[in-house]
């Protein structure tokens, strides 16, 4: 029997699309944790970054939700960018990494217009790859943390296969306590697998930055 460990405690769908062909024993942990800040944002920004679903919940409970609503948005992750078309807002551009957002940004001429400014709403641990290209092309970034990620980390005494990371955040947490081994490591994306690459090269990537695709990934390594 094959030993998979989340570092995420998964949803019982999730859990149960893991499980369903057997042969496979979940262990499960929450190794971040995220608070939401309760923020109350004023800009004159005229364009939204928004790199995460943690944002999109915290901004979601903010007072000044209807005048973050009128502003375009940038968005990293087709979860993160449906979740906001969902709720009323105007994704302008979106992609599955920051570097594929760059990408698309580059390709987008009219982006650049002068004098554009960026609110980007972050984790206190969001890179600076993102506000860093925009500056360096001119726009004017406002960068304001909406949720802290708390690092929870737990030894795990069991020997495992696969552990499965969400995050370079959860690797941080997971490597605090704990060495993966011969394990594989199925990552959600390149900069959770950037993150793992410090400890092992026996690294995967999931096809779309997403828990469903992560899963799918540990089925291909359990097959």
């Amino acid at each position: 029997m094959k030993t998979v460990l989340s570092t995420k405690v998964l949803t019982e769908e999730l859990r149960q699309h893991l499980l369903v062909g057997g042969g496979v024993r979940l262990i499960e942990h929450d190794f971040i944790v995220v608070q939401l800040l309760p923020i109350e944002v004023v800009t004159t920004a005229d364009l939204l970054l928004i790199t995460s679903g943690n944002a999109v919940r915290s901004m979601l409970q903010m007072k000044e939700i209807e005048a973050l609503r009128r502003m375009p948005v940038l968005a990293v992750g087709a979860k993160t960018a449906a979740r906001l078309s969902k709720k009323g807002f105007q994704v302008l551009l979106w992609a599955e990494s920051a570097k594929a957002l760059i990408t698309a940004m580059l390709s987008e001429g009219n982006l650049f217009q002068k004098g554009r400014s960026v609110l980007f709403l972050k984790g206190d641990k969001a890179l600076d790859t993102l506000p860093n290209f925009l500056k360096e092309r001119g726009f004017s970034v406002e960068e304001q943390i909406v949720y802290r990620t708390v690092l929870t980390s737990k030894k795990i005494v069991d020997d495992v296969d696969v552990v499965l990371f969400c995050s370079p955040t959860a690797v941080e947490s997971f490597s605090e306590k704990n060495a993966l081994g011969r394990a594989w490591a199925v990552c959600i994306g390149e900069t959770t697998a950037a993150a793992v690459r410090k400890y092992t090269d026996r690294v995967l990537i999931s096809q779309t930055a997403c828990i469903e695709s992560v899963i799918d990934k540990v089925l291909e390594v359990l097959a």
